[in-house]
């Protein structure tokens, strides 16, 4: 009943948000003196909070659903595109010098998922590092079936693929590229990978939890499920900021589209679309 609910209020925020084709924590909001916002290449898991919040604080959004790489919000800010954009990681102490300031707004997370009849249930943080490297290759190797493992990417956006670039970075791991390009298979939307999941039986992929569904079995990693409460405490590793980005202190619309954003009210918008009360209810209740 709760899933079919759900499943429900999915089908109608796809629809609202059909042009937001990646979920990628990317927007940019150009702020005229219209208070006009345009937004590029949309994170349809909290899409839902920026329109309300824009509602909120009187502000016109334009949307506009192409696929951009990971830096493009803080790229629109640099060149004065924008006067605030959003970024799914922090800063670098470059980005900083230049006066690009980050907002924090809360953290996400992303989902491990692998086929339903896949018995490997729980990994840790450091074998999925490996996966990512294209240094663990097969499921035996993880207690699974002796079959090779295929790694299901995004190829609009690549938000994805920038944050597992990132991660291995921090951990010295160098990935095996030439593995990697014939055990990868790309799919454009997140909505598209998960359907390749469920055909593909030794696949694996990594999408915000929002996405997940029952069709496919999600992984837990050193015994904990990527719950909100797992996410915020950061006892679910697999996590990101999710920020907003200016030009040194916002003024004006921005600074007003800022506020609300960052108020009790845009935060619980945020956390609204970000918790999924069904997935708790039924997958989480008697599990880490």
């Amino acid at each position: 009943m709760v899933y079919n609910q759900f499943r429900k209020r999915r089908q109608e925020f796809k629809k609202l948000f059909i042009a937001c084709l990646s979920c990628i924590f990317i927007f940019v909001f150009t702020l005229s003196a219209r208070a006009e916002v345009k937004i590029i290449n949309t994170a349809r898991c909290i899409f839902g909070s920026v329109v309300m919040a824009s509602q909120k604080v009187g502000i016109k959004i334009n949307m506009n659903g192409s696929c951009a790489g990971l830096n493009k919000g803080i790229e629109a800010v640099s060149r004065g595109k924008a006067d605030v954009g959003t970024l799914a990681r922090d800063l670098t102490a470059e980005e900083e010098e230049k006066g690009l300031l980050t907002i924090p707004l809360t953290f996400d997370g992303m989902a491990v998922i692998v086929n339903k009849g896949n018995p490997v249930n729980n990994l840790t943080y450091e074998q999925i590092l490996n996966i990512m490297a294209g240094k663990i290759k097969n499921w035996i190797e993880l207690g699974g079936q002796d079959k090779k493992i295929m790694i299901l990417s995004h190829s609009c956006g690549a938000s994805e693929k920038d944050y597992v670039r990132q991660l291995l970075a921090d951990a010295k791991i160098i990935p095996d590229e030439s593995y990697l390009a014939q055990a990868t298979l790309s799919s454009d939307i997140t909505d598209n990978v998960i359907m390749k999941l469920k055909r593909y039986t030794t696949a694996i992929s990594f999408v915000p939890p929002i996405f997940y569904t029952e069709e496919v079995s999600i992984i837990k990693i050193d015994g904990y499920l990527p719950t909100r409460e797992n996410i915020l405490s950061g006892k679910y590793p697999l996590r990101r900021p999710l920020n907003l980005v200016t030009m040194g202190q916002p003024i004006g619309d921005a600074k007003k589209f800022v506020g609300f954003m960052t108020s009790l009210k845009g935060m619980s918008l945020i956390e609204e679309n970000l918790t999924m009360d069904w997935f708790q209810q039924k997958c989480l209740h008697s599990t880490p």
